[in-house]
């Protein structure tokens, strides 16, 4: 990480929760030929976006500078979950009972082929409910 901003003891840094920064995370400097460089941590305290978070220097009064950069060396997970997915309710017994009867004949028909793994064999047609539907969908085989 690189520092973009800098605020007393407290920084900005190029990074955030694109690359994993969450509250918690602990960076050091990465040395330097600059013999004047002396140890530093950075803890952050929150990532304000995906690509920067703010950060606390420890030991505190130590100096950073704009463009001083960091190695993460502690990892931390962010609070809650940042992905939310949303699964439709599923179709009731019923629908489900009479889409089936209503298919079953295809089955024997020879015009169609039936997959019953479509890990092992891509359809190119997909029937699937939609939450108060049945949709049809065309696909491309892979």
């Amino acid at each position: 990480m690189i520092v973009r901003e800098v605020h007393g003891d407290d920084v900005v840094l190029r990074g955030g929760e694109a690359i994993g920064l969450y509250a918690g995370s602990e960076l050091r400097r990465l040395t330097t030929d600059n013999a004047a460089s002396t140890p530093v941590t950075l803890l952050v305290s929150a990532p304000t976006g995906l690509s920067q978070a703010t950060a606390r220097v420890s030991p505190a009064g130590t100096q950073v500078a704009v463009g001083d950069r960091f190695e993460v060396t502690k990892w931390a997970a962010p609070q809650e979950p940042n992905l939310r997915v949303y699964v439709p309710p599923t179709a009731d017994v019923e629908t489900i009972r009479q889409i089936s009867d209503r298919l079953a004949p295809l089955r024997a028909d020879p015009s169609v082929h039936w997959i019953d793994d479509p890990t092992l064999d891509s359809p190119s047609d997909i029937l699937r409910w939609n939450s108060d539907r049945w949709v049809l969908d065309h696909s491309v085989p892979r």
